[in-house]
C-alpha cells in the first residue's frame, strides 16, 4: 500500500491485496502486481485502476497526481528480472508511467535511462522526482513524453 496523493480534483492510493500466503506450509508469493484506486471528486466516485489480477496490471509502488494525470512509479514485470538477472540493465529501473483518471496510459512521464522514483505532480503532466542517471540520484523535472523508443 502507498500513501494517498491529493490534487484538487482527485485523490489516489495504490494497494496490494495479494501479498502471498502459506499453502500446504510453503510461501506463496502472491501475483507481484498492485491495484490502483481513484476517487474523482466533480463524479463522487471512487474505481479500481489496474486490477491486480487483470491483463491490465502493473508493479505499481507510488503516485502522484496533478489535476489531469495520474503518475505511477511502476518497478518492471517480474518476467523481466527473471530473464535478465537483475541490475544493472536499465529495463528494469522503475519507471514514471501516466495515465488518464479512467486508466487509459497516455505516455512515460521521462525518457531518462535512470531509476525515476519518488515523484511529485505538479501541473497537467510534469513531474519533479529522484533520477539515477547521472551516477547517483538528483532531482528531476519532467513534462511527459510520447515514447522512448
Amino acid at each position: 500500500m502507498s500513501y494517498p496523493d491529493l490534487s484538487g480534483t482527485a485523490v489516489a492510493w495504490m494497494t496490494d491485496r495479494d501479498y502471498g500466503t502459506i499453502i500446504d506450509g510453503e510461501w506463496s508469493q502472491g501475483a507481484y502486481h498492485d491495484s490502483v484506486r481513484l476517487f474523482d471528486f466533480a463524479t463522487r466516485t471512487s474505481h479500481l485502476l489496474f486490477e491486480e489480477n487483470s491483463p491490465q496490471a502493473i508493479r505499481a509502488d507510488t503516485v502522484a497526481l496533478s489535476d489531469t494525470t495520474l503518475t505511477v512509479t511502476e518497478e518492471a514485470p517480474v518476467k523481466a528480472w527473471m530473464e535478465s538477472g537483475g541490475y544493472p540493465d536499465n529495463s528494469l529501473n522503475p519507471k514514471l508511467q501516466q495515465y488518464t483518471f479512467q486508466g487509459t496510459f497516455i505516455g512515460p512521464a521521462s525518457c531518462s535511462p535512470g531509476a525515476q522514483m519518488f515523484a511529485t505532480a505538479g501541473v497537467g503532466r510534469e513531474v519533479v522526482f529522484m533520477d539515477s542517471s547521472a551516477s547517483g540520484f538528483g532531482l528531476a523535472y519532467a513534462t511527459g513524453a510520447k515514447s522512448c523508443k
